[in-house]
């Protein structure tokens, strides 16, 4: 074999070799688990054990099956189960929304957000929406719009989540219609309300009456119809208010 065809035939194997230690995983959660990069703790309450959080959707994280070592070590495990090669890609996978999904999404969420008498009349999204296959659309939130009758245009926030945790707040450009009774203010004063006291995990609601106008988000005054005893609270909608420790 000249030199030549020793140096190739070297190169080769060292690729092979090197291909076969880093191969990939896909999955679709916000955090690598250890089931994700090892088929040895499939079903034992190990394969749970938080690696760290997963690439953002469609692209990848090298896992190197030392830094999974010591996180076993760590957790008490002598790692002697662990089946992964020395370096694994873990791959999220993505989901690129088509404008109508996002608007189907979005608007449900953007209307049922908006109080009475300000209507919804469209919505914008300036950027392309790319997420995991397993994201959902939470809560829309508003800035405090103007008590000015007609058409505004205001940047609303809609939350993306996933597995119960917040993954980001998307600005959206909204046009709203601010009738006569938008101008109004969300909770008038004597408006009656439920108020919310949660202590622990304990939950309570009790008849109160608001001692002062007040807008969704702000936190006010509110008489406790039953004792009299005046508390604060954050408004939460026009009929409930969240009392504040």
């Amino acid at each position: 074999m000249t030199r030549f065809s020793l140096f190739g035939f070297l190169l080769t194997s060292a690729l092979a070799l090197s291909a076969r230690a880093e191969s990939e995983q896909t999955i679709d959660s916000a955090r690598i688990r250890l089931a994700d990069v090892s088929d040895g703790y499939d079903g034992a309450e190990l394969g749970e054990l938080d690696l760290g959080p997963a690439p953002p959707p469609g692209n990848s994280r090298l896992v190197s099956r030392a830094e999974v070592e010591d996180q076993l070590h760590a957790a008490g495990d002598d790692a002697k189960k662990l089946r992964m090669p020395s370096a694994l890609r873990v791959k999220s996978a993505a989901k690129r929304w088509s404008a109508e999904e996002v608007r189907t999404a979005f608007e449900a969420k953007l209307k049922s957000a908006l109080p009475t008498g300000i209507n919804y009349r469209s919505m914008r999204l300036s950027r392309v929406l790319v997420t995991s296959p397993r994201a959902t659309i939470g809560d829309a939130r508003f800035p405090r719009l103007q008590k000015r009758e007609g058409e505004q245009t205001v940047t609303a926030t809609v939350e993306v989540r996933q597995d119960d945790e917040l993954l980001l707040r998307l600005p959206v450009t909204v046009i709203v219609n601010v009738t006569e009774a938008g101008m109004r203010p969300a909770l008038e004063k004597g408006a009656r309300v439920n108020l919310v006291i949660e202590h622990g995990p304990a939950r309570v609601t009790a008849l109160a009456i608001a001692l002062s106008d007040a807008e969704l988000g702000d936190t006010t005054s509110f008489r406790v119809s039953s004792t009299q005893r005046v508390l604060r609270a954050r408004v939460t909608s026009p009929d409930t208010a969240q009392v504040v420790q």
